[in-house]
């Protein structure tokens, strides 16, 4: 989200015209009486929820309330118990959360990013509203920035959408990646007591204890 409250609003909004213009009066109401988001108290998932069911329901995706407390069972490694609290988690954290996301405006907070930044936004996403994040690349200053559309809305379900992430991965973040090793490679020097092997390795400028081997750094492997 690139502005938490402001992309609430626009959903919200969205939501309710199309129960309107469904006949649905007694969910139109119900939204109604929630009023627009930003929402308080103890309980704001369920107002979040009744209208963001709505949001994926025109995107044609199951709804929240449907597929958060359902999708659990579906995973072996959790027990019962855990298929349970999963749910029960993700509720008790939007509660935590959700209030403290209010004044996000990544405009006016991040206009500038000293890193490559590349968006995949969903052409027809009304969850994360695509025409905020379009207008946040757009104002973005940074060394290297990319808005990569893929078909649909939201996420990267379809095996197309998939594919273009895996495809631009490969094509320009992984060569990225790569110039920046070795920009940081020719800038500290070989760590020799911390050589494993026989084989010298850098120490980087985060100091975490991680050092590469250098036949990573100077290589064109495709591994990188």
């Amino acid at each position: 989200m690139v502005n938490t409250t402001e992309n609430d609003r626009l959903g919200y909004e969205l939501a309710l015209r199309h129960v309107e213009d469904q006949g649905d009066a007694r969910h139109a109401e119900e939204r109604r009486r929630n009023g627009p988001p930003p929402y308080q108290g103890d309980n704001v998932v369920s107002p979040n929820v009744a209208f963001l069911d709505v949001l994926n329901e025109i995107m044609g995706t199951p709804r929240f309330s449907l597929i958060v407390p359902v999708s659990p069972f579906f995973v072996p490694e959790y027990g019962y118990v855990d298929k349970i609290n999963h749910t029960r988690g993700l509720i008790e954290s939007f509660n935590v959360v959700y209030p403290q996301l209010e004044g996000l405006d990544f405009k006016v907070q991040a206009p500038e990013l000293l890193v490559p930044v590349y968006f995949f936004v969903g052409r027809h996403d009304v969850n994360a509203i695509a025409s905020l994040v379009e207008e946040y690349y757009n104002s973005l200053s940074a060394p290297d920035k990319k808005l990569i559309w893929l078909e649909g809305g939201h996420g990267l379900a379809s095996a197309d959408n998939q594919n273009a992430f895996i495809d631009e991965m490969i094509t320009h973040v992984r060569p990225l990646s790569r110039r920046w090793w070795r920009r940081q490679a020719s800038h500290y020097p070989l760590n020799v007591g911390g050589s494993q092997g026989g084989t010298s390795r850098r120490r980087m400028p985060y100091d975490c204890g991680c050092q590469l081997p250098m036949a990573r750094l100077d290589s064109d492997s495709e591994s990188l």
